[in-house]
């Protein structure tokens, strides 16, 4: 954030090639996939995690093999998020787990 208030060097960062720039991402996603591994085998797994786990994994992997002439039709914002699959993926764990525990919940109140 700080360095985004000097352009002379978001102009530099800007000119870089974009292998340079997914290189320098890479050990940030790969300890945050690290840690998420680290989490699921840490926690015990029911049928509702592995199926909002599997389901989200899933469909955002999918999302990222979509052609992308798919998406051309509606407005940026849409084509920027169902254009990411860990975006698409983290929206599916949390829609999931909200209907999930209000459906459980309901049952509770209903039994």
């Amino acid at each position: 954030i700080i360095l985004s208030c000097f352009p002379p060097i978001m102009s530099f960062l800007s000119h870089l090639p974009s292998q340079i720039a997914y290189a320098a991402i890479l050990p940030s996603f790969a300890q945050m996939f690290a840690i998420g591994i680290r989490t699921l085998v840490e926690t015990k797994l029911d049928e509702r995690r592995v199926t909002i786990f599997s389901l989200s994994v899933s469909l955002g992997i999918g999302v990222m093999f979509l052609p992308l002439p798919l998406f051309q039709q509606f407005p940026s914002i849409v084509q920027y998020i169902f254009g990411n699959g860990l975006l698409v993926g983290v929206m599916i764990v949390i829609f999931l787990d909200q209907i999930w525990k209000k459906i459980a919940l309901e049952q509770k109140q209903n039994a």
